[in-house]
């Protein structure tokens, strides 16, 4: 019997309200019920939505796809949160039906029940294709009678379970024959086929794969990202993932590597990380775990997790909707929708209005696919928690919805029986889905020599009238006979479309063995006169034809493209060909330096000096070219690159032939050559090197930014003889910070003295990194509390922040003192409630109307911005407060009472303790084999690895408990009403606005 739900949307309609269910962030203590879940479903007008499936028909569906027939095939994954360990389970494939075409199933069938940890499906060669963690399996079923042949086979390994809600996923076929699926970041995977030994599988953690249905070899496409749950292609066969937490969408050109939310690639030399292809983010600014609500983050599309991809390429939608990408947003409950623009060699994906609000809390969607019928389809996996949540799981629940424009075409045709010719023509079907179904088939029927003959030569007779039809004319003849077929067709010509010829360059990368002359030429023709996007191409099966060993093939066409200066300063097509040359650095260094004058990437140039420092014999290389070339710009590029390889490390053995290089280096006309020569002197200990920087810090007649630089180099490697220069610089207003820094890192009884006489006579700023500096060794806080004690600080200078280091200071004396001077500063929790009204009372509306928001702003300032930022004003060490729930007093003065509560991982406090005898406290804004960056709240201080005698994690919060306590009536008064306004406030001095 059919479950129906449906609604069309008209102008007039806002939402439809279902009678005593009220609708919020927070969930309710059920789901919309499914018989009216679609009614509650708000779309733009003209669209239709049906419950095509609901509970008890369907529960826990995670992935689905369709089959030759147009019914739908749904995996239930029952194994959630519990993974499987010993791959016995009851997760379900299930088959769906809408014999009618009215978008709600009327049969159901199911193809398997004891599947284990199951993510993912897509049908083809004879059988179901399935995500099982940790494997890749196959389920035959060759007579189609919808039964498993014989047991599932092990295709693929290694995929690891400790991933969590990360495990791998997102089976879609790709348009050049193979089949794709993505991978999350929270482990480790090795990968191969069954028996393979560890050294020889692949590595891969986040990021896009593939699998050939017939070579059976496998290849991680590209790198980066989080958590991708969601994989399709536009109408010109460009990869697009959905992603959660870091920024939702990313364009996935083969051999790239992404930006991630934590870690480093696996690839240690990638070094540049490419960006997300989105203009804007879902959620209304902060940290991405302040996104699941709020009013702010509902105007911006709900919140950072996003699942399910598909970018529409139907016939049932309006045109607008085309190359369109439709994606699940947990936390919102909808469905975002964002419009993708070419822009030179990429994409860029601009925020189309949300295109359906569920209107249920329960609404967790997953999967999004276009449909046989045009429509758009989409999986509720319908519960409380968020995708992580491992504990509590309701799996009662479930729906699918169908969403269409209009009426809806039945497709009543098994494409699995149609002819070769009808497959061939529907090549240019307007509705991709058929495109999709019938080239696979063609596939599929080509390993018949005969068949292949045949279809190749259908194909050959066909006529593209625009470009899209050239480029699928080109895929279907791909999947039939390979690049033998496509160069014997003779459909690739100099005047082809420009994505034809894209195409062709990226489909010879796979060619397992060495290219045919005929194929050699036809690629070393696009140089000539080439576009960005071509060269995007060459650049990307340069690579991969390095990788699998053919670098002779690609050499010439590699230098050309690491020399086109078109190209230089793009910073997608640099780092695309920084990726393809960087394995050769390692096994051609001789050849990649004599390219080096002719290389026009500075990036490029930058990344093979970076690389090179990693071998044996890369400095005396380098360093080889450096002394015996003409000047050019290059120098200073490789210059770089070796500062950037040496940054962290102390110091290194000076290498015999640097004084020679250095004096050539010195006499370079570039000023910034001989500057990083310098710079890069200071690492081997060069005497003269450090002179140089001494002598330019000291001079009050140099440029104010080059004497910085040069103290700060002497500061780094530390240079003898500097408490004398510090000293008098403490009365040089332009390096007066630096070296208010730089006594506190070398040390010294003298220091607090010194900072605290002239407190008086600095800017507020310089106070506050004096402030900060007294806590960073134990014996310079007791100066700084007596200082704060008899008033020469005043108490209203001193943050939150501060009190916070002293106590973690963790000296018992110390404390003691602090509680005199400072207050007690008790655990708000056993007291929590009573101060949460007291507060409660005192910030009544009446009060907070008369509050004075200019001095709000400043109490802000003095509290508050050493860590937070809000409106733009302040700093990193915590969540941004912009688009946090700011409007609500209980939440402020939850945080406010009780910081330590809940503390991001991103926010956790460490503590340093340097062989200097330095305390550091911060949070670690990234951290490599060599070093970390540590932001403290004044400042971001990298920190060599091997100068850390020890380092302590903490859940507290960086705010101790008490801040308001220490504030008058009317502060705390004016610093909640300005936390709590929508927008910031104008300071003014005599001359007019001093900013928002």
């Amino acid at each position: 019997m059919k479950r129906r739900g449906v609604i069309r949307n008209f102008v007039s309609i806002a939402f439809v309200f279902w009678s005593g269910l009220t609708f919020a962030s927070e969930p309710t203590a059920a789901p919309v019920p499914a018989s009216l879940a679609a009614q509650q479903m708000t779309l733009p007008p003209g669209f239709e939505v049906t419950l095509f499936a609901g509970e008890p028909d369907v529960v826990q569906p995670i992935a689905m796809t369709f089959d030759a027939r147009g019914r739908m095939w749904v995996v239930e994954c029952l194994s959630y949160p519990g993974w499987s360990t010993d791959g016995t389970g009851n997760d379900r494939v299930a088959i769906y039906e809408d014999t009618d075409g009215d978008g709600v199933h009327d049969k159901r069938s199911v193809f398997l029940d004891n599947g284990a940890n199951l993510t993912g499906i897509e049908l083809g060669f004879g059988g179901v294709w399935l995500t099982a963690t940790p494997n890749l399996i196959f389920v035959p079923d060759h007579d189609g009678d919808d039964r498993p042949d014989g047991p599932a086979e092990v295709l693929l390994d290694g995929w690891d379970l400790n991933a969590k809600h990360n495990v791998f996923n997102g089976l879609i076929w790709g348009p050049d024959g193979w089949l794709y699926g993505c991978n999350g970041i929270l482990s480790n995977s090795k990968i191969g086929a069954p028996g393979t030994p560890d050294e020889k599988r692949t590595r891969m953690n986040c990021g896009v794969w593939r699998y050939h249905p017939t070579r059976k070899t496998f290849d991680v496409v590209a790198s980066g990202t989080t958590n991708p749950w969601g994989l399709d292609f536009d109408d010109f066969g460009q990869a697009f993932i959905t992603n959660c937490v870091i920024k939702h969408l990313f364009h996935v050109v083969p051999g790239a590597h992404y930006d991630r939310m934590f870690g480093q690639d696996l690839n240690p030399y990638a070094y540049t990380l490419l960006p997300s292809c989105a203009d804007h983010i879902h959620w209304g600014g902060g940290h991405w775990t302040e996104s699941r609500s709020g009013e702010a983050h509902d105007d911006a599309g709900g919140g950072h997790a996003h699942s399910g991809c598909a970018i529409y390429l139907g016939d049932n939608f309006p045109a607008e909707y085309r190359n369109n990408v439709f994606m699940c947003n947990i936390h919102g409950s909808r469905l975002n929708r964002d419009i993708l623009e070419r822009e030179g060699a990429g994409y860029v994906a601009h925020h189309a209005r949300d295109f359906a609000l569920a209107n249920d809390p329960w609404f967790r969607g997953i999967s999004v696919k276009c449909g046989p019928d045009g429509g758009l389809y989409f999986t509720d996996w319908s519960d409380t928690g968020e995708c992580h949540n491992y504990q509590v799981v309701d799996q009662s629940n479930g729906r699918i919805y169908r969403v269409v424009y209009g009426e809806a075409k039945r497709n009543q045709l098994n494409l699995a029986t149609a002819s070769h010719a009808d497959l061939v023509a529907m090549q240019f079907d307007t509705n991709e889905w058929n495109v999709r179904q019938s080239r696979r088939i063609l596939q599929e029927r080509a390993a018949d020599p005969e068949a292949r003959s045949e279809i190749a030569g259908l194909l050959t007779e066909l006529k593209p009238t625009n470009d899209q039809q050239a480029v699928r004319q080109l895929w279907a003849m791909y999947a039939v006979g390979g690049m033998d077929a496509i160069c014997a067709s003779g459909m690739v010509r100099n005047e082809s479309p420009e994505w034809v010829r894209f195409w062709m360059i990226q489909l010879a990368a796979d060619e397992a063995t060495a290219w045919s002359a005929e194929l050699r030429n036809m690629i070393a023709a696009e140089l000539e006169e080439s576009t960005p996007l071509i060269r995007r191409s060459l650049a990307s099966t340069c690579q991969r034809r390095i990788r699998l060993g053919h670098f002779d093939e690609v050499r010439d066409i590699l230098k050309q493209l690491i020399s086109n200066r078109n190209d230089a300063g793009d910073t997608t097509l640099e780092a695309l060909n920084w990726y393809a040359i960087e394995p050769v650095v390692a096994s051609h260094p001789e050849l990649v330096l004599q390219w080096m004058p002719e290389i026009t990437m500075p990036l490029v140039r930058s990344h093979i000096a970076r690389r090179m420092m990693a071998l044996d014999d890369g400095f005396d290389r380098l360093a080889t070219l450096w002394r015996t070339a003409v000047p050019a710009d290059w120098q200073l590029d490789t210059l770089a690159g070796a500062l950037q390889a040496y940054a962290g490390v102390k110091n290194i053995t000076m290498p015999e032939a640097w004084p020679e290089t250095y004096t050539r280096l010195q006499t370079h006309p570039n000023v910034e050559v001989r500057h990083a020569a310098k710079l890069l002197g200071t690492i081997f200990g060069d005497a003269t090197a450090i002179e140089d920087f001494r002598n330019i810090a000291s001079d009050p007649n140099q440029d104010p930014k080059q004497r910085l630089d040069a103290l700060q180099v002497l500061l780094t490697r530390k240079a003898e003889r500097m408490a004398p220069l510090l000293q008098r610089l403490l009365d040089d207003a332009d390096l007066r910070t630096a070296a208010i820094r730089g006594l506190v890192s070398i040390g010294g009884k003298d220091v607090p003295k010194l900072l605290l006489t002239r407190y008086p006579n600095v800017t507020a700023e310089q106070r506050q990194e004096i402030i900060q500096s007294l806590t960073m060794r134990p014996e310079y806080a007791y100066p700084l509390l007596e200082a704060i004690d008899k008033g020469s600080i005043p108490r209203t200078d001193v943050s939150a922040l501060i009190v916070r280091q002293l106590q973690a200071i963790n000296d018992k004396e110390l404390t003691r003192r602090l509680s005199e001077v400072w207050g007690e500063v008790r655990p708000v929790s056993e007291t929590k409630r009573e101060l949460i009204e007291q507060y409660r009372v005192e910030f009544n509306p009446e009060s907070l109307a008369a509050a004075d928001l200019v001095n709000g702003r400043k109490v802000y300032a003095k509290t508050c911005a050493s860590c937070h930022k809000l409106f733009g004003e302040g700093g990193g060490l915590a969540p941004e407060l912009t688009g946090s729930q700011r409007a609500n007093l209980d939440y402020l003065l939850d945080n406010i009472l009780d910081p330590s509560a809940i503390v991001p991982a991103n926010y956790r406090v460490t503590m340093l303790l340097l062989d200097d005898g330095r305390i550091l406290q911060g949070v670690i804004a990234e951290e490599n084999q060599l070093q970390l960056t540590l932001r403290t709240a004044t400042d971001e201080v990298v920190v060599p690895l091997e100068s850390i005698e020890q380092r302590k994690g903490s859940s507290l919060s960086m705010m101790p408990e008490g801040m308001l306590e220490h504030l008058t009536a009317s502060e705390r008064r004016d610093l909640i009403a300005y936390l709590q306004s929508p927008a910031g406030v104008v300071l003014h001095n005599s001359n007019g606005p001093l900013g928002q």
